[in-house]
């Protein structure tokens, strides 16, 4: 059985050094030029931003990279197709929606993680933006962190001396990255971020299964559930 602990939210000087995380995943813009470029200037600098106005270039370039995809409604293309194909690509990529009028987010019947409506709500995107490109790095790492729990324990269960593995030990040196890793996400992250987080999986499930047939969590080494770490 692996072990579900997840790490705690204490961490020292060494993890902070040795372990912080390496944020590489990109945000990919698809909106009109005028509010594209409204919306790109309230993205933090240190955030690589794909800008697009062309709906099959956009979809050309998504990847398991992409960690947030910005909407334009108004976009020409089918905006349920559009977030069914980027949720293929990269599953724990946000979903954000962009309208200039609040009525243009009323008849569209897809899931998605937040909407905004510009001008009027520029500064709550500002200040989100960054937790939805947060949210979606802590996805993605603790899944890979129940991963190598479970190559582990499998592993182990082969040896006749597991201390003396070198494949154990470098497995267990990911683990412990990957676990200072998750400690400074929680840093940062809030009740309603970690609650959007467990929330998430409920609110795309049809997506996701129209997107790929994936087995079920424990088929691939994750537990149904993620004991003592709040997202239950």
């Amino acid at each position: 059985m692996v072990d579900g602990n997840t790490p705690t939210n204490e961490s020292t000087e060494s993890d902070q050094r040795h372990h912080s995380p390496s944020l590489q995943a990109e945000i990919h813009l698809l909106a009109s030029s005028k509010l594209g470029r409204q919306a790109e200037s309230l993205i933090p600098s240190q955030i690589t931003v794909q800008g697009y106005t062309s709906v099959s270039t956009f979809l050309e370039d998504l990847s398991g990279k992409v960690a947030v995809v910005i909407l334009d409604v108004r976009v020409d293309g089918d905006i349920r197709d559009i977030v069914t194909r980027t949720i293929r690509e990269s599953e724990h990529a946000r979903v954000t929606l962009l309208a200039t009028d609040g009525v243009q987010l009323l008849g569209l019947d897809i899931p998605y993680d937040e909407a905004f409506v510009f001008p009027e709500e520029t500064d709550a995107f500002e200040s989100e933006i960054r937790s939805l490109y947060i949210r979606s790095y802590y996805a993605a790492t603790i899944e890979r962190y129940y991963k190598i729990c479970f190559s582990m324990q499998n592993r182990k269960t082969k040896l006749d001396d597991p201390e003396s593995d070198e494949q154990l030990q470098r497995l267990q040196g990911a683990r412990e990255r990957l676990a200072s890793h998750l400690r400074m996400f929680r840093r940062v992250l809030s009740e309603d971020d970690m609650d959007a987080i467990a929330n998430r999986e409920h609110r795309l499930k049809s997506l996701s299964r129209n997107a790929k047939n994936n087995p079920p969590p424990d088929a691939i080494g994750l537990p149904n559930a993620c004991p003592n770490c709040g997202l239950d």
